[in-house]
């Protein structure tokens, strides 16, 4: 059997091979142009599903991150809120101190009780802050106004008895919308300014020593209301710092995540340029091997 190499042999072979460099050559140039060296799952299947991995993890954690951000901006609001409650409860307990004074006239305890409704008010207006569209004290029941007032005068909670958690990691809550009725109910905020400011008025026709034994009455019950107001503001704060320090740990993951990705994803560019380099040599010296056989064989043939 003749087994000669014959000419369009050679040219085949020299096509096959200069199509095989032309191919890795232009993965090489895609390499340096993108930087990277996966650009498809089939570069590297096991090294793309790895990727895959660590941007599904790092999109979680940026969930994680963002739903952190929206527990702190809750907290912060109501930590803000919570101390102005606090000031004003402190300002009653002022007016009451002054109230308790027996040489106050009729019309000084009439411009005290004003004060007191008027901080009453106030108390009212702050309980029914909202954040974002969401009431911070209506837990669950974020989009009821959580305190109104009814035909006595009385304030009624409106909210749902259970609070809302927000995820912040994997199985981990925090609790950004509080159930209004224990922060402002339990003892009532509401009530004891509403007493502080009938005694003050003296709506009950009471005498001049009973009046003010009503008006003494009050200041424990003020301390009591805001020192619990107060124990809110404690957990809130508490959970605020450890939100801070969650969300850098987070970052801390992803960012080894991001460098992961990096390293598996990234081309090493200064070995891209050596391959570059070494394709471009191979696909000369392939080209300039078969012309030269190629016009020896057409010699050969001449002759």
């Amino acid at each position: 059997m003749d087994l000669r190499i014959t000419p369009q042999i050679i040219a085949a072979n020299a096509i096959a091979n200069a199509q095989k460099q032309s191919t890795q050559l232009g993965i090489l140039q895609q390499e340096a142009s993108t930087g990277l060296r996966i650009l498809q799952p089939s570069d590297d299947p096991a090294a793309a599903l790895q990727v895959l991995g660590y941007q599904a993890q790092n999109n979680r954690l940026s969930i994680y991150r963002q739903n952190i951000a929206d527990a702190q901006a809750k907290l912060n609001s109501s930590v803000s809120t919570l101390n102005e409650v606090s000031n004003l409860l402190t300002q009653a307990k002022d007016l009451a101190l002054e109230g308790s004074n027996s040489a106050n006239t009729p019309d000084a305890y009439q411009a005290m009780a004003a004060q007191v409704d008027s901080i009453l008010k106030e108390v009212i207006h702050l309980a029914n802050t909202q954040q974002n569209g969401q009431y911070l004290y209506g837990g669950t029941a974020s989009q009821t106004q959580p305190f109104t007032t009814n035909a006595q005068g009385q304030v009624v909670y409106n909210g749902s008895t259970q609070p809302m958690n927000e995820p912040i990691g994997s199985g981990q809550q925090v609790q950004t919308l509080y159930v209004g009725s224990q922060v402002f109910q339990s003892p009532d905020v509401f009530q004891v300014l509403s007493s502080l400011r009938d005694a003050l008025a003296n709506v009950n026709n009471l005498s001049s020593s009973a009046q003010m034994a009503a008006i003494q009455q009050t200041l424990t019950q003020l301390d009591n209301a805001n020192t619990s107001v107060l124990d809110i503001v404690g957990q809130q704060s508490a959970s605020l710092q450890n939100l801070q320090g969650l969300d850098q740990q987070i970052q801390e993951v992803q960012l080894q995540t991001t460098q992961q990705i990096g390293n598996l994803q990234n081309a090493d560019l200064s070995q891209v340029v050596i391959g570059l380099q070494e394709q471009q040599n191979l696909l000369q010296a392939t080209l300039y091997s078969a012309a030269r056989v190629l016009n020896t064989s057409l010699l050969n043939f001449i002759r």
